[in-house]
């Protein structure tokens, strides 16, 4: 199980290229410090699980990308909707004492959120790159490191507010 990623989907890489699991996990610890650590593993759980399950050219708007001849804010007001809707149903889900699925769902509505700021999803002005399945290799050297400093102020503020909206309301 896992083989994708050497039997390690927490901390190597993701073989279609998104911010690796490990770089994830990193935004993840540090937009919610006080979180919590049973609640940030599950969030990372979602990421994760949401990562593995969305992968293809008619999802790449889940992931900060857009599809081939796409207009790009076309592929932007998809993924505002995504979020949106993501955390709606984990507001639900926690207003429903359904706390495990709603950090979960956490987890799904902020990985796109991530994944806008990777260097191999959108260029410097913000706008997405087209999804290239014949050009995963490419894509996986554009992901090495992490997100700036200005990258991680503004994904940790997004997150900090989906979290706050859905488990603090």
């Amino acid at each position: 199980m896992y083989g994708f990623a050497g039997g390690d989907p927490v901390n190597f890489d993701d073989p279609f290229g998104l911010w690796p699991f490990g770089t994830h996990n990193k935004i993840i610890d540090a937009a919610l410090p006080n979180a919590g650590f049973i609640d940030r593993t599950l969030i990372k759980l979602g990421s994760v699980l949401f990562d593995v399950s969305t992968q293809g050219q008619t999802q790449s708007y889940l992931h900060g990308m857009s599809e081939a001849g796409q207009n790009p804010l076309a592929q932007q007001a998809g993924t505002a909707e995504f979020v949106e809707g993501a955390t709606g149903a984990a507001t639900v889900f926690q207003a429903t004492g359904r706390h495990v699925l709603a950090m979960i769902t956490i987890g799904a509505a902020i990985h796109p959120v991530m994944d806008a700021t990777s260097p191999s999803h959108s260029d410097a002005n913000g706008k997405p790159q087209v999804w290239n399945p014949a050009d995963l290799s490419a894509h996986r050297k554009g992901e090495r490191g992490s997100p700036t400093p200005e990258q991680q102020k503004k994904m940790g503020e997004r997150i900090r507010a989906i979290y706050d909206q859905v488990a603090k309301p």
